[in-house]
């Protein structure tokens, strides 16, 4: 009587399966978690907003910017918008515990020391990032525009919906542009980058700082110098911090 010969391969497949289904299983679960959050922070954020949002918007409305809604509807999505905001910025650090606890366990041991070594450095930085957004780059921009409205004898007409959406693309774009020392030394600590072969590409890095300037703001030189300082700046220091990373 013969029997029948085990394929070796389809138990290494049966195994990768359910390792896979149960990843899958993981993944829902956080997702799950981070929407029952958020859904707590919404209704938290909506309770509380009839004592903060007027003050709210009058801080992030320029005083010599009249703002304005064309619809009823644009209202209630502006309030939307505000409140869904707010609570995303309270249930961030619930998402990136998350995802590290979803990810950390493929990786190895130095690149979890490493990620928790600048986690905080990079939180830092985007906070720096928003803050320099808010009070100089996003103020260049609408000096700027009304300054060209004038000259060409238009009288803008500013929806608040518009506004604000173009300030938070503003805060995140600087947010993640101040997270270059990150990358830099993250890249120098793998191995990835030279410090010293960089300085011979540091006239070429000044130009595509400039050209980044010119294309996340309005084509006027004067404005474009003045973003270009802070990449230019922040290049240099994250050479700095390559040299003293290459170093250890």
């Amino acid at each position: 009587m013969t029997h029948p010969v085990r394929n070796p391969n389809n138990s290494e497949n049966t195994s990768d399966y359910h390792s896979l289904l149960e990843h899958f299983s993981e993944l829902r679960q956080r997702i799950v978690t981070i929407l029952v959050f958020f859904v707590i922070s919404v209704v938290i954020v909506y309770i509380s907003s009839f004592w903060w949002m007027t003050s709210f918007i009058s801080y992030i409305t320029r005083a010599h910017v009249v703002l304005h809604a064309f619809s009823f509807t644009e209202m209630i999505q502006i309030y939307v918008m505000v409140i869904f905001f707010i609570a995303l910025c309270l249930v961030s650090p619930v998402i990136f515990y998350q995802l590290w606890s979803f990810v950390s366990p493929g990786l190895h041991r130095h690149e979890r020391r490493f990620i928790y070594k600048y986690s905080i450095f990079s939180a830092l930085l985007f906070i720096v990032g928003v803050v320099f957004a808010f009070y100089i780059g996003f103020p260049l921009i609408i000096n700027f525009s009304l300054k060209l409205s004038a000259t060409l004898h238009i009288d803008p007409v500013i929806g608040f919906k518009a506004y604000l959406v173009e300030l938070i693309r503003w805060l995140l774009v600087f947010g993640v542009l101040f997270q270059l020392p990150i990358l830099f030394m993250g890249l120098a600590k793998f191995g990835l980058i030279d410090a010293h072969a960089l300085k011979h590409y540091r006239k070429y890095i000044y130009f595509a700082c400039f050209v980044t300037a010119s294309i996340i703001a309005p084509p006027d030189l004067t404005l474009n110098i003045l973003l270009t300082l802070p990449l230019i700046l922040l290049f240099e220091f994250s050479m700095l911090i390559v040299k003293i990373t290459y170093r250890q």
